[in-house]
């Protein structure tokens, strides 16, 4: 198969899931801590509940399923925090590994090739990728997996919550989310945001060849008196990124704008429901 042909989504899953074991647990860890961090807040409602019964009622106050309520929230919020950390652990155990191997397979591979191929490819151009290109892997392995499964498991723990308390709340609180979600699919859907994304990268990649050429070999450039020509390539390579980032924003900014105010105003949805 060429390169080419390989989808960069799938071959990023797969790089995270190449110890599928250590990495599957940090997942459910980070899930486990989703649900714990709830359970204080409903420890707090049925405090709230007790303290309004008993005023209502004019009856004394039990006190003591009150500090029961009140452990049970203490309790909840430490193995919250404590299902995080193992998440976390387990997450960048595996992000590191991936990263040796990865990193230890490309020099071995630079090993091999003949002269011409790093004469064709600047030494910027293979430094980037070593340096920045595989190390963004850990930051996606390490931390945004873990972190997004925990904001996949968020929605859907709250709307079990509200459809245990109140299944009416629980529709209206997931009417906006989901509005709120195709609002953002169908931006990235549009041809031109794809187009701008992709220029983006492209732009984003020749900025930091530039910039590692240019800090490299800056006792060259100024021995040769080159300063002029390399800072001009270099500056064309940061206005040409700006270009296409602004175009991007541009492109996205009514999307994302929308997407955000549904997520801030989900409470427009639930009032009209709580007041019928």
């Amino acid at each position: 198969m060429n390169s080419t042909d390989i989808n960069p989504s799938s071959r990023l899953w797969k790089l995270a899931f190449t110890y599928k074991t250590l990495m599957i647990f940090s997942c459910l860890f980070s899930i486990f801590s989703v649900i714990t961090s709830f359970i204080p807040f409903i420890a707090i409602y049925f405090i709230v509940c007790e303290i309004i019964l008993s005023i209502s009622h004019q009856t004394e106050l039990n006190s003591e399923l009150i500090i029961s309520y009140g452990w049970l929230a203490f309790m909840a919020a430490a193995l919250a925090i404590v299902f995080n950390f193992l998440a976390l652990c387990l997450s960048h155990i595996v992000a590191f590994k991936t990263l040796y191997n990865l990193k230890y397979n490309f020099i071995r591979y630079l090993s091999c090739l003949p002269l011409g191929f790093h004469t064709n490819h600047s030494s910027g151009e293979l430094r980037k990728i070593v340096d920045d290109d595989i190390e963004k892997i850990e930051q996606f392995i390490a931390h945004q997996l873990p972190d997004m499964i925990g904001s996949f498991a968020s929605p859907v723990v709250i709307l079990v919550i509200l459809a245990i308390f109140d299944w009416r709340l629980g529709l209206a609180t997931l009417v906006p989310i989901i509005l709120a979600y195709i609002v953002l699919i169908s931006g990235y859907r549009r041809k031109d945001i794809k187009t701008n994304q992709q220029e983006l990268q492209k732009k984003l990649i020749e900025m930091s060849h530039a910039s590692v050429e240019y800090i490299r070999g800056i006792t060259v450039i100024k021995a040769f008196n080159q300063t002029f020509f390399s800072f001009k390539r270099f500056n064309d390579a940061i206005k040409a990124y700006q270009f296409y980032c602004l175009k991007f924003i541009y492109c996205f900014k009514y999307h994302m704008a929308f997407f955000i105010l549904l997520l801030n105003s989900i409470y427009l949805f639930i009032v009209p429901v709580v007041i019928f």
